[in-house]
């Protein structure tokens, strides 16, 4: 549980803006759900907002896989 004020630091794959990434994580992501449990094709930003969470910063690696995220709990 994240205290009020609490900042969270999330590094998680997202879907990329590229359409040719894209394509390739829509054809991978059934392969890693079932062996590493992950999604290629989140979008985490949307889930924090309905959550409460402020962003405080959001920084995509060069391929748009990765989305560095630093949000905090309201007090």
């Amino acid at each position: 549980m994240l205290r009020p004020g609490g900042r969270l630091l999330l590094a998680e794959h997202v879907r990329s803006p590229n359409p040719v990434a894209r394509m390739i994580q829509r054809v991978l992501e059934p392969l890693a759900h079932r062996f590493g449990g992950d999604h290629l094709l989140r979008e985490p930003l949307d889930h924090l907002g309905e959550e409460g969470f402020e962003i405080e910063t959001v920084k995509r690696s060069k391929a748009g896989w990765v989305e560095l995220v630093s949000a905090r709990k309201p007090l």
